[in-house]
């Protein structure tokens, strides 16, 4: 067995690479994510915020919510996603109603 070696600014660079790479990479995916669902409208995403915002809770109540299971959710890279079914599952489950100006829930990507 031969093991190579380089420089530690040579593996710096491959390592800083990497990571752009890595990036870019994720950047792509979440485009990709939002043009699928511009196109589908069965592939509606929401983002944190978005669902916190719907469901009248903190970022930290929605965290417990996914660390019980309750809520169905995507990950891309460090972003977290929720389709329409994830949302309209987890409030069928749900103890409590939302409050009238929630409903309907809207589509993400058209403003009102």
């Amino acid at each position: 067995m031969s093991y190579e070696s380089i420089e530690e600014g040579a593996y710096k660079n491959v390592m800083a690479t990497l990571g752009k790479v890595i990036a870019k990479l994720q950047q792509i995916e979440e485009r990709q994510l939002l043009i699928d669902t511009k196109q589908d409208a069965t592939k509606v995403v929401y983002n944190n915020r978005q669902v916190c915002d719907l469901l009248g809770v903190h970022k930290n109540t929605l965290q417990m919510y996914r660390d019980e299971q309750k809520i169905n959710f995507s990950r891309c890279g460090r972003k977290i996603f929720y389709t329409l079914a994830d949302v309209e599952g987890f409030l069928e489950q749900s103890p409590r109603p939302l409050p009238e100006e929630k409903k309907p829930i809207p589509h993400p990507m058209v403003r009102t």
